[in-house]
């Protein structure tokens, strides 16, 4: 028996990309958008540089009088430091035979200073006149008479515009609990490996960038001044349960392959390899309703701001006992949002009141009385996430939904794969080998959760089709096995080895 335990601190410096995207942004490189007007747009011209480029776009080109403080700049904490992080271990291993073992290990980490993404001057004007409460002591929006530039007024720093930041906010936690058997060579033809980990994994940002899937599927917070504490809750790349088990056996029969009948009975094995995982969670997220129907986005959500990154408002929990596509709408925010004002489920056109609870399902599919005109009313306990729209943030009294981060969960994994090998000795050092692979030999279904696999955007609700239906896994494939789908396939080798 054996009793191993121990604890390091390592660290992990800032990648090239994170200095690359600070560099390739305002002021350094200014951007300007070519208005198209009336009249001739000029041509490239043949020598495409700085004089030629001017000149031929003086007319559209306001020199000097950009300020890029009004340009969205991607900046880095002057004081950005190596991430670092604790980890610890506590196991017991025991053998059980010559050549089996057992171990069972606690394994631990804290996480800190990790690169998280934020927006760093955001603007607060209207969530300071909607919602004062939400607004920390001492902060205020900066007054038009007090910005540098335009971009400023209502910012909490009256200096610059949209600024976005990496640091070292991010944190996480991870706890576990892992287990293994394995033996070596057992009978002189068994090598066997399986174990099982339970697990928890915790954070406050999975990653610097946007994944539109699992693992990360929002970079920043929801609300730009909780970025610690408001956004901590499960990691993307939480699996709970995780169960593996490999092995090779080389079968004991006619292993000398002596005579016709040895050639043929003796030299075979097989050997495979199984994993069955928790599915991979992902954050419910909203791409325009919000930006659309909410009176305070441009303010209180800091439209600009989402006009640079995808907008960061989550939805609100309808019933976490509900199915996790169906999704609802009020009336007000679907006509805003999603039909216009002139549609008919606007309350001025004969449509239900503002606050009427509507199925968005049926809004994408026709269902829920929508392919009739007369859309039937919900009720919360029917759906697992409402919209968070201006409606929704006047019926529940808050600005942010209150969907957790990577609350949601993807389809499990169930892969095997086996090996069938045939040895064939034709000389003193040579041997040919065959062999018949099968990867997800029992024909597990497998689907994907990165593009284009589930999509994360409520919008989508009751859509069909590969990467376009809401929290429906069962409308994706996993294009990241080796077989179109995850479907079952056959391969055939023969190699030489000498």
């Amino acid at each position: 028996m054996v009793i191993r335990g121990g604890y390091r601190l390592t660290y992990d410096p800032a990648y090239y990309n994170i200095f690359l995207n600070d560099a390739t942004s305002s002021p350094v490189v200014l951007g300007q958008t070519f208005p198209v007007t009336p009249g001739p747009i000029p041509g490239l011209p043949a020598a495409p540089f700085g004089p030629a480029v001017r000149s031929a776009y003086a007319s559209l080109l306001p020199f000097g009088q950009l300020d890029p403080r009004n340009s969205p700049e991607v900046t880095i904490n002057p004081h950005l430091s190596p991430d670092k992080v604790h980890e610890w271990s506590l196991g017991i291993q025991r053998n059980v035979a010559k050549d089996a073992a057992v171990e069972v290990r606690y394994v631990g980490n804290h996480g800190q200073n990790l690169f998280q993404s934020i927006n760093a001057n955001p603007s607060i004007a209207g969530l300071a006149s909607v919602f004062p409460s939400y607004i920390p002591s001492g902060a205020m929006p900066c007054p038009t008479t007090s910005a540098v530039v335009p971009a400023a007024v209502g910012r909490v720093n009256c200096n610059t515009g949209i600024q976005l930041q990496v640091g070292n906010t991010g944190y996480s936690n991870y706890n576990g609990l892992q287990t293994e058997f394995r033996t070596s060579n057992i009978f002189r033809q068994l090598t066997l490996r399986t174990s099982y980990t339970f697990s928890k994994t915790m954070d406050n940002v999975s990653e610097i960038f946007n994944t539109f899937a699992g693992g990360n599927s929002e970079t920043y917070a929801q609300n730009p001044l909780n970025v610690k504490g408001g956004e901590y809750g499960l990691s993307g790349i939480d699996f709970p349960q995780t169960w593996t088990l490999s092995f090779i056996e080389d079968i004991p029969l006619m292993r000398s392959q002596h005579g016709l009948l040895g050639h043929i009975a003796g030299g075979w094995a097989v050997s495979g390899t199984y994993i069955l995982q928790s599915g991979q969670n992902y954050t419910p997220q909203q791409f325009v309703i919000n930006a659309f129907s909410s009176p305070i986005e441009d303010v209180a959500f800091d439209q600009a701001f989402n006009n640079t990154v995808p907008d960061v408002v989550r939805p609100f929990v309808g019933s976490m006992s509900a199915p996790a596509t169906e999704v609802g709408i009020y009336a007000g925010d679907l006509c805003n949002a999603l039909e216009g004002p002139t549609g008919p489920q606007c309350a001025a056109n004969g449509g239900p009141p503002a606050n009427t609870l509507l199925s968005l399902n049926g809004f994408n599919n026709g269902s829920h009385g929508f392919s009739s005109g007369n859309p039937t009313p919900l009720t919360n306990s029917q759906v697992r996430y409402i919209a968070n729209g201006g409606e929704a943030e006047s019926i529940f009294g808050v600005p942010f939904g209150n969907v957790r981060r990577n609350s949601a969960r993807d389809y499990h994994t169930n892969n095997s794969n086996f090996t069938l090998f045939k040895n064939i000795k034709f000389a003193e050092r040579a041997t040919l080998q065959w062999h018949m692979t099968m990867n997800n030999v029992f024909n597990h279904p497998n689907y994907g959760n990165t593009i284009p696999g589930i999509s994360t955007f409520i919008e989508n609700a009751g859509a069909a089709g590969e990467g376009t239906a809401f929290g429906d896994p069962k409308v994706q494939s996993d294009a990241n096995l080796a077989c179109p789908g995850g479907a079952r396939c056959v391969y055939f080798g023969l190699k030489v080895i000498y």
